[in-house]
Formats: structure tokens, C-alpha cells, sequence
């Protein structure tokens, strides 16, 4: 599923977090081909070219961690980095590990109960971060995405999909999310389970302009629409959850 694409679209600061599900591994190249069934617990990709008669060029593929919310005290789009591998074009798929991304570093980028610019982690419901996988390009040329080349905006590729990071499981009906029948704002983004740790979620879309997330770890391929390169005239539009203010 696609967001429309414009002409010229445009798509708080905590203390770390201790957190238990870091991946000592580093993260490893993108093969060249990728042949066979999705691997277990990786998020599968499959390119859409927006512009198909242009090429794509070279870039980094992400997982960016974001604050979904206006929280005062914060910048306007709080943003970590959890995942960055060379993105090359023309492949028939993308796979990400999911072991293979990082947990949210920063407690600017979880979705929580925010008192006196300081979130919550005890509160109900606990704080979970949410991520999308972004196609950047290195424009310093040093190998790696830099914290000033993070933009949700003007990526040249979005996937069609969302990490979610979380401290906890949440199951079905669990009374953390849908507390006593009345859901809390997660209650209304989740429509089945949260599993502990990163996951992947498809989309499901709602009939509005905002979406909602199905089981995680689904068996999916959901598209990473391209754009030729960053700044061009078909940046991506990332999709927007229910109740969410950002991206």
C-alpha cells in the first residue's frame, strides 16, 4: 500500500534506556540476489519503483526509530537510528534481520506517558518504539548514515511497513491496551498481539487516511517504494498511524 505521492511532498529528550534486547552483531550486507521464501523473523521487502522509467541510484537502507508524538520538550520529530546496511538497486528484495536492529537508544523516541520530560517506563501502558525501514543517502560520503542525514521526509524509499520495539508482550485483549474494553491510544493502533523485542507489523488499512497494525511477524512482503534519489520530485509519503501526530 502506497501513500499518494506529491509533486513536491514534505512527508524530547530523555535519558537512555537500559535495554535487554541489543544485538551484539553487526548488521550485514544486502546480497546482491535474494532467491527463496522469506526467511523466519526477517522483514522482506519488495521494491516498487514510483518513478519506473528513472534509475534508482545507491543509498543506505534504515530502520528509523521515531517519537510518533508532539511531546513538549522535545524536537519536532525526535529520530534514532537502528539499522544501516549499503542499499543497492535492482535487487528483486530486501530483507532486514530483525535481530539484527537496535532496540531504541533514546527515551525521545518512545511512545509513552510523558511527565515533566520524563517518560514513563512503569506506566500503564508501557512505552513502545515505533520505526519505519527508510532508504537514506550517505551525502557526506563516509559510510553510514549521520544523525544530520535521518529525514523522514525526504528519504528516496520508504517500506510499507512498521518495527515496533517493546519492553513487554502484550497478547490479545491484554488489559495493558484495551483497558476495560476502552482502548488506550495503543489499544486503538494494535488490532492483535505485541510481542517483546523488535517485531515487524503489516499495515491494515482503515478506509481513512490513518492506519492500524495487524499480528506481528506476519507472513508479508510489503512493498519499499523507490524514488530515484533523495530531493527529487517523488519523495514517499510514510505511512501515518491512528492517533499519531508524526511523521
Amino acid at each position: 500500500m502506497l501513500r499518494p505521492v506529491f509533486a513536491s511532498l514534505l512527508i524530547c529528550c530523555g535519558s537512555p534506556s537500559t535495554n535487554p534486547f541489543a544485538p551484539d552483531a553487526a548488521p550485514t550486507q544486502i546480497d546482491a540476489k535474494v532467491t527463496g521464501p522469506c526467511p523466519a523473523n526477517t522483514l522482506c521487502m519488495k521494491p516498487f519503483l514510483v518513478e519506473p522509467q528513472k534509475p534508482v541510484t545507491a543509498g543506505r537502507l534504515t530502520v528509523v526509530w521515531f517519537q510518533g508524538m508532539h511531546v513538549s520538550g522535545l524536537p519536532s520529530i525526535p529520530t534514532d537510528l537502528g539499522y544501516d546496511v549499503g542499499f543497492t538497486p535492482g535487487q528483486d528484495r530486501y530483507d532486514i534481520p530483525l535481530a539484527q536492529i537496535k532496540p531504541p537508544k533514546t527515551d525521545a523516541v518512545l511512545v509513552c506517558q510523558w511527565e515533566n520530560n520524563v517518560c514513563l517506563h512503569d506506566a500503564t501502558p508501557n512505552p513502545l518504539g515505533f520505526g519505519l525501514p527508510v532508504v537514506l543517502d550517505d551525502t557526506n560520503g563516509n559510510g553510514k548514515i549521520d544523525p544530520a542525514e535521518i529525514t523522514l521526509y525526504g528519504n528516496h524509499g520508504v517500506g510499507m511497513a512498521y518495527l515496533v520495539w517493546s519492553q513487554t508482550a502484550h497478547p490479545p485483549g491484554d488489559e495493558t491496551l484495551f483497558k476495560y474494553g476502552s482502548p488506550t491510544y495503543f489499544g486503538d493502533i494494535f488490532t492483535q498481539s505485541v510481542g517483546a523485542g523488535v517485531h515487524a507489523y503489516p499495515l491494515v488499512t482503515t478506509g481513512s487516511f490513518d492506519d492500524k497494525l495487524g499480528p506481528p511477524d506476519t507472513a508479508m512482503t510489503p512493498d519499499l517504494a523507490l524514488c530515484p534519489s533523495q530531493g527529487t520530485s517523488c519523495n514517499v509519503a510514510p505511512p501515518r498511524l491512528v492517533g499519531f501526530a508524526n511523521p
